[in-house]
């Protein structure tokens, strides 16, 4: 019996481990074909794209849209156009008023409201 998802081509940011990961293979086992995005931890991204047979690792900061509009182009040459979007990548950096740290805090915005405003576009 053919996979729900058969033909069809996914991106999941963050997908290097964690829940990412964990989608990734799940979207994998009904078929798709995943496009695995990191912008950190090459080595776990590797690891994914392995365990969903096929599939493929791409370096992108999803904060910045040259590098989300380059993995779309190389993805859509290599898999074919994503059909299946999963924003999954994400930043936390616990901190209180008293160490308060702007360049943190925009890197939490960028990640995790940019980068998903930047995907849906």
């Amino acid at each position: 019996m053919p996979g729900i998802l058969d033909g069809r081509v996914a991106l999941v940011t963050g997908s290097g481990r964690g829940i990412g990961r964990a989608v990734a293979e799940a979207l994998a086992a009904a078929g798709a074909r995943v496009a695995v995005n990191y912008s950190r931890d090459r080595e776990g991204a590797v690891e994914t794209a392995e365990r969903v047979g096929g599939g493929r690792a791409y370096h992108a900061d999803v904060s910045k849209r040259e590098d989300v509009h380059r993995m779309a182009e190389e993805i859509h040459r290599d898999l074919g156009k994503v059909s299946i979007l999963v924003n999954n990548a994400g930043v936390l950096y616990p901190m209180d008023l008293e160490h308060y740290d702007d360049k943190l805090m925009w890197r939490m915005v960028g990640v995790n409201m940019m980068g998903a405003r930047i995907h849906s576009a």
